[in-house]
């Protein structure tokens, strides 16, 4: 249990309201065949801001700041997830910054899907 419960600061300082698509684990089927690949969604307050500072030096190779978010939510978020910010398009999750256990909230960096 954590002493700071930070997911209400993270609400209150909310810009969107995201729509999160996590995929599930693929599953085959008796002779080795790929299942359609399922998946969730779920609805999230969160802030959403241009990335900088450290987060810029860890970039995939070939991206710029103006393609790269970071998210905060006090939702689980994690890696792979798609996530749909209104007015600026959908992101994949790349990085995470997990602090459910000590803050009650989650911190990542999203790329823009083409």
């Amino acid at each position: 249990m954590s002493l700071f419960d930070l997911s209400s600061v993270v609400l209150q300082l909310s810009t969107h309201t995201v729509t999160v698509r996590r995929f599930n684990a693929d599953a085959y089927d008796a002779n080795g065949y790929a299942n359609a690949r399922t998946s969730t969604t779920f609805a999230a307050r969160a802030s959403v801001q241009p990335i900088s500072g450290q987060a810029i030096e860890h970039l995939p190779d070939g991206s710029s700041d103006s393609e790269v978010v970071s998210i905060w939510s006090d939702k689980v978020l994690q890696i792979g997830d798609r996530v749909t910010v209104p007015g600026f398009g959908d992101f994949e999750v790349q990085t995470l910054d997990q602090w459910s256990n000590s803050g009650s909230y989650t911190k990542v960096v999203a790329l823009r899907l083409d």
